[in-house]
């Protein structure tokens, strides 16, 4: 089938340079042919259609990326371009053992940096350009890890020059990114276009990551059955967190923060709430200089104190060993021939763009004089200097930068501009040419080094400029590799002996991932709990406009203070100005709704909510991060909602509280039950039972008029979806004792005090004990509450003394008091992220024999 034939002469007319489709003559390549029949075949129309459907996907999927800087680029939805990059067969045995032969040389050259340091004696690299880099740590001095291998991950950017050879750009060297968006970009690309790959032969992704697990188990300080692997992120905020979170999840590591880790007597522990446990790898997503604040930087708050004296002792494994951004240093790429030379007596089979080391004098004079035509880089990325392009500057720009340069030139490189390839992209419904460069994924195995047949594909977001950095905009695609299949090294991964137990319980709960369940079961509760009052609220001033009668004013008040009591909003509708409020209670109302900056609001709760689930995201299933994205939809609404009113404010709390409700019900069908899911389910009855308690004890602990109490007694019911509920079981007008049954002593009703206790305590029992307690305190606590509801009954707690039920409210207040010494007692037993937890289950061998061995 022959392509539309408009779509190839426009993409023509817009080519000057080397482009990966059309070659020299203006033909299609014989390797993108077979996509472009597909293409004609789908249509260009109905790829646009699902590139909508992409985008949709990616970000309900909650794949983003953050952008540092931008006030709107805090998790920035990820952008994929729909038409793939292709590399065919035999370029791609070039990047392979091109890329195999640089891992190799840059591991050799950084074993022999913090080794005997022979490139440097013997005159290949200079000895300022070591030392004068960030990336050079005296610290790491002699600290080598297990195995043949100190380079174990490693990444190059590599494009094609306008000579059609590979070049290599970049080399990512201490914490190499973006491998889970590549395979995220084919995950998507699979389930929207697989018709793209109709008759082509894709190598696959899955593989690489199988043989990397098999050489992470191979490089631990001690071979044992079921290690532990942790992933070690900066957090949320870090631009690649979706990723860190993502291949967590995919690899079956543990995500850890710095302050989740701790060490002690040489080793480093993540702290769990089942006590301390020994991690043996550490694969890290946090820059060198951050590893470790008592070595390395004093203020880091990112990394674990004492890291690289655990792995001096050998008694941990870091990926890669800190001190391996001294490979990013640019400079090193004006040496790097040499450096080949010299360890392999070889030649580079992917060369590096030309580059002058502004710390000689030769090419200090060189660049200068022909700064217009090059691109000055810092040597340091540390730096955060955006590289210049000379032709873009003004002669005052360029004094400037000349003048800075010869005041350091040692920190400055000169590289030769060169015009990379094109690659199509789809830009308002057609074709045009974009330039593009990839990344590739190396890791280390016992023998050799392995390669993603893959990568991570980025093009420039503007026609004509080379810039493809996801800071700066740029645009991703899937890389696809077109031939036979690789054939990975058959590496068995990791099995436990026959002869030993395998531990299930190896992906354990970290305690802040711990408490920030825990508080995305709170905020969730308290969130629907206050978007029901206010509904309820709501509804009632429509009705009082209509009416205007005494006891719905009565109702109205008590519900207002009812609500100030909920949200703990004080002043609100029980401070000083509180008569003035409750004339005019929609102002107050609306702010509790949408103002993120008061206390108590929908909106701040909401915020705290995203905020905790993100921290956790890699404990959700792809299903419950769309409906996340949902909710922060509606957050989004109702913190850009203008000229509030009572019925825009209703849809958007029936519209946030069904997402909430989706959400809550979501985890119910997709979590395993494990503590994690107990500790979550915990702060929500926690936070059911407050609610509960709150809004009956404003709402009854004062004898209304009849009328008014009637009504209030309504209200409640609705508040905890059991009216219904009410008038199935007692055919009469609404009274309070059978109220108060159904609301406290009822065991079958869900939304009963009773049933949140006895939930409270079945959850506590099957968490982690001390093992010198048989009865944790926070199961005694929620204990003593339920034998207190069990000694009253509803005949008790409903009467009064001139209006006061005395018994009532001191049963509310009691059970108050017991629950915030229980979430008090949970958080100290669970959620410590600083001080020596005590052991809360049993210590196994390992454990002893460790500690006894240092």
């Amino acid at each position: 089938m022959i392509l539309e034939q408009s779509i190839v002469n426009d993409y023509r007319g817009e080519l000057n340079t080397y482009d990966e489709m059309v070659d020299s003559k203006g033909e299609i390549r014989s390797h993108w042919k077979q996509l472009f029949s597909n293409i004609n075949a789908i249509s260009i129309k109905e790829i646009k259609n699902r590139h909508t459907e992409i985008l949709a996907a990616l970000r309900e999927n909650g794949v983003t990326y953050n952008v540092y800087g931008d006030p709107n680029g805090h998790n920035r939805p990820w952008h994929v371009d729909p038409i793939p990059f292709i590399i065919d067969s035999s370029d791609w045995a070039i990047i392979e053992k091109g890329l195999k032969q640089r891992a190799t040389v840059l591991n050799m050259l950084l074993e022999d940096i913090y080794g005997p340091r022979n490139i440097i004696k013997n005159g290949i690299l200079p000895l300022e350009l070591i030392f004068n880099h960030s990336g050079f740590m005296r610290q790491c001095d002699r600290i080598r890890l297990p195995g043949p291998n100190q380079l174990v991950l490693y990444a190059s950017d590599i494009a094609r020059g306008p000579d059609g050879r590979m070049w290599v750009l970049n080399d990512r060297a201490q914490a190499p990114s973006g491998s889970g968006y590549a395979v995220e970009n084919r995950s998507v690309m699979n389930r929207m276009l697989p018709e793209l790959q109709n008759n082509l032969e894709i190598r696959k992704l899955s593989g690489f990551y199988q043989t990397m697990q098999s050489a992470l188990v191979d490089i631990l300080p001690k071979q044992k059955d079921n290690p532990r692997i942790v992933l070690l992120t900066p957090g949320p905020g870090n631009e690649t967190y979706f990723e860190h979170a993502y291949l967590a999840s995919y690899l079956g590591y543990t995500l850890v923060q710095g302050d989740d880790l701790i060490v002690r007597d040489g080793f480093v522990w993540l702290k769990s709430i089942n006590g301390l446990e020994k991690v043996d790898l550490i694969i890290r997503r946090i820059d060198d200089l951050y590893c470790d604040p008592l070595e390395l930087k004093e203020d880091s708050q990112l990394g674990v104190a004492g890291l690289l004296e655990a792995m001096r002792r050998g008694n941990v494994t870091v990926v890669n060993p800190p001190g391996s951004s001294i490979l990013e240093n640019s400079a090193i790429f004006a040496f790097l021939p040499a450096v080949c030379k010299y360890f392999l007596g070889e030649d580079l089979i992917l060369p590096t763009t030309a580059t002058w080391w502004c710390g000689q004098p030769k090419e200090l004079n060189f660049v200068i004089a022909n700064i217009h035509r090059l691109l000055i880089k810092k040597i340091d990325r540390q730096a955060r200097f955006k590289a210049m392009y000379g032709r873009l500057l003004s002669s005052a720009q360029i004094q400037t930068l000349i003048t800075e340069i010869k005041a350091a030139p040692h920190l400055y490189v000169g590289q030769e501009e060169v015009s990379f390839s094109t690659t199509p992209a789809l830009i308002n419904n057609k074709l045009e040419p974009r330039f593009a460069a990839t990344r590739y994924y190396i890791h280390a195995d016992k023998n050799d080094y392995q390669v993603m047949p893959g990568g991570l594909t980025r093009t420039s977001p503007e026609k004509g400029v080379f810039t493809i950095s996801n800071q700066y905009g740029g645009i991703a695609k899937d890389t696809w590799i077109i031939g036979e299949t690789t054939v990975f090294n058959k590496v068995a991964l990791h099995k436990p002996s026959q002869t030993q137990n395998i531990n299930f319980s190896d992906r354990v709960l970290p305690s802040r991932s711990a408490e920030n369940l825990f508080w995305v079961g709170r905020y969730c509760e308290r969130i629907l709990n206050t978007a029901r009052l206010i509904g309820i609220v709501l509804k009632n001033i429509q009705e009082n406009q209509k009416q205007n009668s005494p006891s719905k004013n009565g109702e109205l008040n008590i519900l207002l203070r009812s609500l100030t009591h909920l949200t703990i909003s004080y002043p609100g509708f029980v401070g000083d100005d509180s008569n003035n409020l409750l004339k005019k209670p929609q102002k107050e109302i609306y702010e509790l709704v949408s103002n993120p900056h008061k206390a108590g609001s929908i909106a701040l709760n909401l915020e705290f909510l995203l905020r905790a689930i993100q921290n956790v995201r890699d404990r959700w299933s792809l299903e419950v991060w769309r409906i996340v994205d949902l909710i922060e939809e509606s957050s989004k609404k109702i913190l850009d909602a203008e000229n509030l009113n009572n019925r825009s404010v209703l849809h958007l709390l029936d519209q946030l509280s069904d997402r909430l409700t989706a959400f809550c019900g979501l985890i119910n069908e997709t979590m395993p039950r494990t503590d994690g899911w107990l500790l979550l389910e915990t702060g929500k009855r926690i936070e059911r039972t407050n609610s509960i308690i709150s809004t009956m004890r404003s709402m009854l602990g004062f004898k209304s008029d009849t009328q008014v109490e009637n009504d209030l007694l309504e209200s409640l019911l609705i508040t905890y979806h059991n009216l219904i509920n009410y008038r199935s079981l007692y055919k009469s007008s609404i009274q309070i004792e059978p109220v108060l049954d159904i609301l406290i002593y009822d065991a079958n009703n869900p939304h009963s005090l009773v049933f949140q206790v006895e939930m409270i305590r079945g959850y506590l029992a099957q968490l982690p004990k001390n093992v010198n307690s048989r009865t944790s305190k926070a199961e005694l606590l929620i204990l003593e509450g339920y034998t207190k509801i069990l000694l009253t009954n509803p005949t008790i707690l409903a009467e009064d003394e001139n209006g006061y039920r005395q018994s009532f409210d001191l049963l509310m207040a009691n059970l108050s008091d017991i629950l915030t010494s229980l979430s008090i007692n949970i958080t100290s037993m669970y959620f410590s992220h600083s001080a020596m937890q005590q052991q809360l289950n049993t210590p196994n061998t390992e454990i002893n024999t460790s500690q006894n061995e240092v």
